[in-house]
């Protein structure tokens, strides 16, 4: 169970990564879009729609925040599981198959 939580803090430590790029990049292009001369009411436009993507990826980072402070308190240890489970099953469905494939073959 230890691995499988290590795995999701890990998961969770390269989405927020992932996120804070894109916070990077479009801090960036607003940078650049207020400096631009031309085609202003485009550049507006664009600087709003990254304003926007940039409150959504924040308030995604909180959450996997919180749930990264889950993890370590031990609150994510049954949703683990039945994900754990859950992928267990459908591993060995797909063994099942895989086996009745190569009976029918031989």
């Amino acid at each position: 169970m230890k691995k499988v939580i290590i795995a999701e803090k890990n998961a969770i430590k390269i989405k927020i990564r992932d996120l804070e790029g894109y916070i990077r990049l479009g801090q960036n292009a607003i940078s650049r879009l207020r400096h631009s001369k031309t085609n202003i009411q485009f550049n507006l436009n664009k600087i709003q729609k990254n304003k926007k993507e940039i409150e959504e990826f924040t308030l995604e980072i909180s959450k996997l925040n919180q749930r990264l402070i889950d993890a370590d308190c031990g609150l994510l240890d049954g949703e683990l599981k039945k994900q754990m489970k859950a992928h267990t099953n459908i591993q060995r469905q797909k063994n099942i198959q895989t086996l009745k494939i190569k009976q029918n073959k031989i």
